[in-house]
């Protein structure tokens, strides 16, 4: 018997044309990916894809019902949800927002929430346990970077940043640590590979006031004619199950006009 978790599989197959790729994307293991692609294949009595010259090629009866299960899940997932929503109505409202984000973006997406509701607003700056919580639905809606989370996380672009090395240029490097970010990475080295940090820090007034004598990594919105060395996709980021209910949908429909303007960003990250 057919189950929406097996055709939502069959649809990332389609896409990725891959078992193991749809492994990676979707947090499943790829004998999981291989055994839902063979219940597939028994219940709709046809093997969907094979390998080929050209790879994992899907078969015609594939290609000719994707589009249908891909139109009954939009509808199925539509019919459950409720069919009146007033913004009014929300208790609390969560958003965890990476800087410099929270800084150049925060105030107007407090103003134009409450322009709609007075609900309890928490707009907290990304970290470690952002992500755990937006799958516990702690949180609403993440604003961070891209980085191919899996199937269980839905990313919305919104638009691409980079960054250059400003201060004093015989200055110890500082580097502006964001948690959940870049705990682990060095963006900076992209532009000078032998550059090392002296000094780290995670707050914004304190890197700045530093600024006359060290230097570190500046965040900008990237100017879409030219190629950056460091390029940095945002996104809004929710949870995949929940990214159709009225309260995401209204947040998102809310949120991505204001936060996908380029804006100049005078704060500091690396």
């Amino acid at each position: 018997m057919l189950e929406i978790k097996m055709l939502d599989m069959f649809l990332l197959l389609m896409e990725t044309r891959s078992t193991s790729a749809a492994a990676k994307r979707s947090g499943f293991s790829q004998s999981y990916v291989s055994k839902i692609l063979g219940q597939l294949r028994e219940d709709l009595d046809d093997p969907l894809f094979i390998r080929d010259e050209n790879g994992f090629s899907p078969t015609a009866y594939a290609i000719e019902i994707e589009p249908r299960v891909s139109e009954a899940l939009a509808a199925l997932h539509k019919a459950v949800q409720p069919r009146l929503f007033s913004p009014k109505n929300i208790d609390t409202i969560t958003i965890h927002m990476m800087e410099p984000y929270i800084i150049a973006y925060g105030r107007d997406v407090i103003s134009a929430i409450r322009q709609h509701t007075d609900a309890h607003i928490e707009l907290l700056q990304w970290n470690k346990q952002s992500e755990q919580l937006i799958l516990d639905e702690a949180v609403d809606i993440g604003i961070t970077t891209m980085n191919g989370r899996n199937q269980a996380f839905h990313e919305q672009y919104l638009h691409s940043g980079t960054g250059s090395i400003i201060g004093h240029e015989q200055g110890e490097f500082v580097k502006y640590l964001v948690p959940g970010f870049n705990d682990y990475t060095n963006l900076y080295q992209q532009l000078a590979p032998r550059l090392e940090p002296s000094i780290v820090v995670d707050n914004q007034v304190l890197l700045t006031q530093l600024m006359d004598e060290y230097q570190t990594l500046r965040y900008r919105v990237c100017d879409p004619t030219k190629t950056p060395k460091i390029k940095l996709d945002m996104a809004l980021v929710t949870k995949a199950a929940i990214r159709r209910s009225a309260k995401i949908k209204w947040l998102t429909t809310l949120l991505h006009p204001i936060i996908e303007q380029p804006r100049s960003v005078s704060d500091l990250f690396d």
